[in-house]
């Protein structure tokens, strides 16, 4: 009987917490779209010119444009979770010290990079053995942003923010599966059907332009929402295991 109840309970708490989450997350949602769109829609008009450019040049399927594409969306990656970090941060902590974001940047941008590196070369070289070992290395290390910018026992050196990040994922692993992958996959099939369809109909750049800062920028929006997610769900499990 006992085990039944232990059971129940870890299969309830992850979705607790995962509820609390979006809820904090939609009280916050508009405010914090309004809060990073400007930076977001700059971020896309610097770079949806040149996406354009590569497609014309070589076509959406090429290997070049593939890259670019990569990279182009890992600055919006970059943004995003900067900006939601700061601005979440200073509205779910109103009587720390506020962040700015130059102060921010300077403060964990060496931290974030060696750390990122770290979880980019283990989750790759798991992708390159086995395809699922890599996934949950993923998972495991989903929280790690979050620790080395907030988390003041690894500033201070006490703790391994990937250890840490694997202790936070611990019985959140599909809810954490769902908002990195099958999300964003689902936003991506999306996002390059709209493009080849936008390229297929038109070659009017007064068309093609704003349809791609568009499509951009919605896909932006909606990934800003499953980032805020992650962001409430580590405060919550963090909460969690400082209490105990």
């Amino acid at each position: 009987m006992n085990s039944d109840i232990t059971l129940a309970s870890n299969l309830i708490a992850p979705l607790q917490i995962v509820k609390k989450a979006a809820l904090n997350t939609n009280k916050h949602f508009t405010e914090l779209v309004s809060y990073i769109s400007f930076s977001l829609l700059l971020v896309i008009c610097l770079f949806v010119p040149l996406w354009v450019w590569y497609i014309k040049m070589l076509g959406p399927e090429n290997f070049i444009v593939a890259v670019f594409k990569m990279t182009m969306d890992f600055s919006f990656s970059v943004v995003i979770i900067f900006m939601i970090s700061i601005f979440l941060f200073n509205k779910t902590h109103p009587n720390s010290q506020k962040l700015t974001f130059w102060k921010f940047t300077k403060d964990v941008s060496w931290p974030w990079l060696v750390e990122g590196l770290k979880v980019s070369i283990i989750t790759i070289a798991a992708l390159f053995l086995f395809i699922i070992p890599g996934i949950i290395k993923s998972i495991h290390y989903t929280f790690f942003s979050f620790v080395v910018f907030f988390n003041q026992d690894y500033k201070e050196g006490k703790i391994n923010a990937l250890k840490h990040s694997k202790k936070l994922s611990k019985d959140l692993g599909w809810w954490i599966f769902l908002l990195i992958f099958i999300i964003p996959m689902c936003i991506a099939f999306i996002s390059k059907w709209a493009v080849k369809l936008v390229f297929q109909q038109t070659n009017s750049l007064w068309i093609i332009y704003p349809v791609l800062i568009f499509c951009l920028y919605i896909t932006c929006i909606l990934l800003t929402y499953s980032y805020s997610v992650l962001y409430f769900m580590y405060t919550t499990k963090e909460q969690q295991i400082y209490r105990h």
